[in-house]
C-alpha cells in the first residue's frame, strides 16, 4: 500500500511539474493541432499568444490543466515504476526507450485529442465536446497509451529480456 501511495504521491508532483513545462510547449502543442486540423478542416484560427483554437463559432482555450502534460508527467512516473518492476525482465539499456516513447505518445495523443475536440465542438454539439471528449477521452489515451507502451515492453523481443512470461510461480506484491 505504501509504494502505491509513494508512486501516486510522485506521479502527482510530475503531474505538476509538467504543467509548469506548458509555457514552452504550448505553441508547439498548438502548431501540432494546426497540423492535423488543417488538411481537413477550413476556418481554423490559432492564436499562440493566447492558447486559443477556435473553428466556425467553437472557441477553445487551451490552459495548463487542460494541456495533457499532466499525462506527461504521470506516464514517466508510472512507466519509470514499471522499468523497475520489471528491470529483470526487461532488455537494458533498450528498454529505457519505452519511456520516451510513453511521453512522447501521450503528448501527441493530447495534440489529437485537442483536434477532435475542435471538430466535435465545431461540427456536431459544443457540450458533446466539452462534456464528453474534453476529459473523458484523455484519460482513454493516457489509459490506452500506457498499457500499451507496458504490452510492447512485455511482449517485444528488442525490449524484453525473457521472450514470454514464464510458467515459475511467483508473489504479487
Amino acid at each position: 500500500m505504501l509504494i502505491g501511495i509513494g508512486i501516486g504521491f510522485f506521479g502527482w508532483a510530475a503531474g505538476l511539474f509538467a504543467t509548469e513545462l506548458w509555457n514552452a510547449l504550448s505553441a508547439l502543442t498548438l502548431s501540432v493541432v494546426d497540423a492535423i486540423l488543417r488538411p481537413f478542416v477550413t476556418g481554423l484560427v490559432v492564436d499562440q499568444s493566447t492558447s486559443t483554437l477556435r473553428l466556425d463559432d467553437f472557441e477553445v482555450h487551451v490552459s495548463r490543466e487542460c494541456s495533457g502534460l499532466e499525462g506527461v508527467g504521470l506516464i514517466a512516473v508510472l512507466l519509470g515504476a514499471y522499468l523497475i518492476a520489471f528491470r529483470e525482465r526487461l532488455r537494458m539499456p533498450n528498454a529505457l526507450l519505452l519511456l520516451p516513447l510513453g511521453v512522447l505518445s501521450v503528448w501527441l495523443g493530447n495534440a489529437v485529442r485537442i483536434a477532435v475536440l475542435m471538430v466535435i465542438g465545431a461540427t456536431v454539439d459544443a457540450e458533446l465536446a466539452y462534456g464528453g471528449f474534453h476529459s473523458k477521452l484523455g484519460w482513454v489515451l493516457f489509459c490506452a497509451v500506457t498499457l500499451g507502451v507496458a504490452a510492447l515492453g512485455h511482449h517485444s523481443r528488442f525490449f524484453s529480456a525473457g521472450g514470454e512470461a514464464k510458467d515459475e510461480p511467483y508473489e504479487n506484491p
